[in-house]
């Protein structure tokens, strides 16, 4: 029998009522990741730390896209320098390393290596940039929990991500020339956005979270933190790849 609710609304018996579209966590956090960028261009800051804090645990998502990109460029970049290296020395010997391509000279068992390798390299070091946020946040006994670092991080590297995901589409076209402008440009590009990522996470510590006294000196003594936990990562890495060579 029909339920007077069910006939006003036009519903047919027995029907359950169709509730919200269930959301795709992992899609909106990749979604969100530009849109946060171009918020932090559009100098609101705030707003886009709010976004990043809106994705809840989406954030794993976006520090993995983030690695993926970053050991891609990479994997990108070695491939081409190899490319237009062995290009250079075949024209100078007449041609013997004929067997090379001068477009990509890795074969896909060491190119899949080495993103591999810089895919664990760039996950530990932005781990590590989260924890010693999260530190900070302890120092100053701001009482939070390490997915608010997380966020925080993520939202700060999604300017330096986006443009990764452009180098690499630049560094995929032929000519020399073309990867060496990629380069420059970037460089200069990855030089701006890497301070703009840090004072992003200077405004995260400070406005969304009260210390006890300023976060300056807890902030400052994270992130000299993370350059030398870097340069360990960095140094065990070379250690360990000399010792497979």
């Amino acid at each position: 029998m029909t339920s007077p609710a069910a006939s006003a609304a036009g519903a047919p018996s027995g029907s359950t009522p169709a509730g919200p579209a269930q959301r795709n966590g992992a899609l909106d956090a990749v979604v969100a990741y530009p849109l946060t960028f171009l918020t932090v261009l559009k100098n609101r800051p705030l707003d886009a730390l709010r976004m990043g804090h809106a994705q809840g645990n989406g954030w794993w998502i976006q520090l993995a896209l983030r690695n993926v990109l970053t050991a891609l460029f990479v994997t990108v970049l070695l491939g081409r320098a190899s490319g237009i290296g062995m290009g250079m020395v075949r024209s100078i010997s007449g041609g013997y390393f004929s067997r090379y391509s001068d477009y990509w000279a890795l074969s896909f068992g060491a190119s899949l290596q080495v993103f591999l390798m810089a895919l664990l390299l760039f996950f530990l070091i932005d781990l590590l940039r989260g924890g010693m946020l999260h530190l900070a946040f302890a120092v100053g006994k701001a009482g939070v929990p390490f997915s608010d670092s997380g966020q925080i991080v993520a939202t700060a590297y999604s300017g330096p991500a986006c443009i990764t995901a452009v180098g690499i589409l630049g560094m995929l076209l032929p000519g020399s020339g073309l990867l060496m402008f990629v380069l420059v440009v970037g460089g200069l590009l990855a030089t701006v956005l890497g301070l703009t990522a840090e004072l992003l996470m200077y405004i995260g510590v400070n406005r969304r979270h009260r210390f006890e006294g300023s976060p300056l000196m807890p902030f400052v003594a994270g992130f000299a933190g993370w350059i030398l936990g870097t340069l360990l990562i960095l140094y065990v890495f070379s250690s360990v790849l000399e010792g497979m060579s």
